[in-house]
């Protein structure tokens, strides 16, 4: 799993890489590249209505998998999603 996302390799064809190298060459690159790949990530998995819904579990149930609950990536997302907004009122 690698970058800032924790992208597993074997999706690297899903995040627009020309190969495994080319992925692995990208996120080790920049946290710029690595935002990219996760974009083109979310665009072929159809995830970025979860996230303008704000529906917080069904992304990270596609995202993390089954176990997302256990792992309470559901309200950590919720959190960090009202944290920020609230910084960008001030």
């Amino acid at each position: 799993f690698w970058g800032m996302f924790q992208i597993g390799g074997f999706n690297w064809k899903k995040c627009g890489a020309e190969s495994p190298v080319d992925f692995a060459r990208r996120m080790s690159t920049s946290e710029k590249e690595q935002l990219e790949l996760f974009v083109n990530f979310l665009k072929s998995n159809n995830l970025a209505k979860y996230l303008k819904a704000k529906n917080w579990a069904g992304f990270a149930l596609r995202y993390n998998g089954p176990s997302y609950a256990k792992r309470g990536y559901h309200t950590r997302l919720a959190k960090a999603y009202s944290k920020y907004k609230k910084q960008s009122k001030k």
